[in-house]
């Protein structure tokens, strides 16, 4: 299900419909082209009552494709409290592209996002996993218009424990392909599945009795981990083929890389020192300009700490929120200096997302996901 905000006359805008049977006129909704460093208003909202999402109904008329030419854009999800929303950016302007409910409007728990070209069209797409509850539904939507193009489930259908999802070309065919790990209460289970494969051909769509195969499969620690893992995908050996990174979840605090080549083990550390359990984010890009992705991690649970390593060791090391809501990350170059920035989301208490310089933390751009009442954390891809 989609839902855009369109910068036609605000008359021929239709009302904004909120679960809670409040209404806000889309002129109400500000949306700034180019968010000033460090605000926190890019998306303001008014002040209202109850879980506060915003669920816009469709637009009747027909829609232009939503962008014509391949650029970067990330994606911010909720992580439960009320109907699951995945909001769609443009990384170069952080504009608003448009929102969707990717399980539709009964669905209340979390979701998980990540953003590339998985139809091979030059656009990045957005890809969105279901999380604990719901059996393991992974969802692609096309990047030029938003609709969804293909689905699957990347594990039995009886594994209720939720999807983590992350994009990038791990075969070296350019073409990005999808990779999954399984969530809490199953083992720390990696796939990845072939984009070329899932949609091959020229329509852009999956599919309708395509049964997708894993074309690798292995567990990322022991298989009585039960605390769930969250992945990404980046060169990080620079030899053409995108690598895995895995992180472990709320239980536990260790992160691992593995060879898109080989499958062996590039890295083993614990970004957060031994004794730390809170679970970690984790994303890759090259956040130092180097020529070579770098791994970045996020504490999923306390102080919100963010630390980037390259070639294995830690270069940078900082604070995404002051307090102790935990963060999710993710990396684009949104400014287009040829370093990825990193994209930070509060875990818990509020929607809030920034926009950091990767080396130094510094704040470029933040704002609400969300609206204020809205308080059960985000993710980011």
């Amino acid at each position: 299900m989609v839902r855009r905000f369109n910068p036609a006359p605000a008359s021929s805008l239709s009302v904004l419909d909120f679960p809670f049977r409040t209404t806000l006129r889309a002129e109400q909704l500000e949306r700034r082209e180019t968010p000033s460093a460090g605000s926190e208003d890019v998306l303001s909202l008014p002040h209202l009552p109850g879980m506060g999402s915003v669920y816009p109904i469709d637009f009747q008329q027909a829609q232009p494709p939503l962008v014509q030419q391949a650029r970067g854009r990330y994606a911010v999800g909720t992580a439960g409290g009320g109907v699951a929303q995945v909001n769609v950016y443009d990384a170069p302007t952080g504009s608003l592209l448009g929102i969707l409910n990717p399980f539709g409007r009964n669905y209340t728990g979390a979701v998980t996002v990540a953003t590339g070209d998985v139809t091979g069209d030059g656009v990045e797409d957005v890809v969105v996993g279901a999380g604990r509850g719901r059996t393991p539904d992974v969802k692609v939507f096309d990047g030029r218009t938003l609709k969804e193009v293909g689905s699957f489930q990347a594990y039995s259908k009886t594994f209720l424990g939720g999807v983590s999802v992350a994009v990038g070309d791990v075969n070296g065919d350019g073409r990005a392909d999808i990779v999954t790990g399984a969530g809490i209460t199953g083992a720390p289970h990696v796939k990845m599945f072939s984009g070329a494969e899932l949609f091959a051909g020229t329509s852009g769509k999956m599919a309708t009795n395509a049964v997708p195969v894993a074309r690798m499969s292995f567990f990322a620690y022991d298989a009585t981990d039960r605390g769930g893992i969250s992945v990404a995908v980046g060169d990080v050996t620079g030899d053409g083929k995108g690598d895995i990174v895995v992180g472990q979840g709320p239980g536990r605090g260790g992160v691992r890389a593995f060879s898109g080549a080989t499958g062996g083990t590039l890295l083993d550390l614990k970004p957060f020192g031994t004794t730390f359990d809170g679970g970690v984010s984790v994303a890759v890009g090259d956040v130092t300009g180097d020529g070579k992705a770098d791994v970045v991690v996020g504490a999923m649970r306390g102080t919100g700490s963010v630390k980037v390593f390259s070639n294995g060791t830690e270069v940078a090391a900082w604070t995404a929120f002051a307090d102790r809501v935990g963060v999710r990350v993710a990396v684009q170059d949104t400014n287009g200096d040829g370093k990825a920035e990193v994209i930070a989301a509060a875990g818990s208490s509020r929607p809030s997302v920034k926009i950091l310089a990767g080396t130094t933390g510094a704040t470029l751009r933040a704002f609400p996901a969300m609206t204020p009442q809205y308080n059960s954390g985000l993710s980011v891809g």
